[in-house]
């Protein structure tokens, strides 16, 4: 049996080189595939940042104006605009009458 054994060792040594050689190579380009996918995430991650970004500046930008824009809205409905601009076209000022409503009695 010895014998025998001594006689697949080669072969079986050839067979074991092979498929160290391969599980390196295999090793060697799983990582290289790893590696430019890792790259590319990594590039396209900077790139949606760097969108956020610009999105951001604009964003302020916009809510900047809209405050602006509300600001002199207000100006233009103040009562202390509008009354003198009202007298000068002719318009008066009519009272506000306010009344008061007795409270309903819920019971029957």
């Amino acid at each position: 049996m010895s014998r025998e054994l001594l006689h697949e060792l080669p072969s079986v040594r050839r067979q074991r080189q092979r498929l160290t050689r391969w599980s390196l190579v295999g090793i060697v380009v799983g990582s290289a595939i790893f590696l430019v996918a890792y790259v590319h995430n990594v590039i396209a991650i900077e790139e949606r940042l760097r969108q956020i970004s610009v999105l951001r500046r604009a964003c302020d930008s916009l809510e900047s104006i809209v405050a602006a824009r509300r600001q002199r809205v207000a100006q233009l409905e103040a009562p202390e605009r509008i009354i003198p601009a009202a007298q000068r076209l002719g318009l008066e000022l009519a009272p506000i009458v306010l009344s008061v409503v007795p409270p309903r009695d819920t019971a029957p």
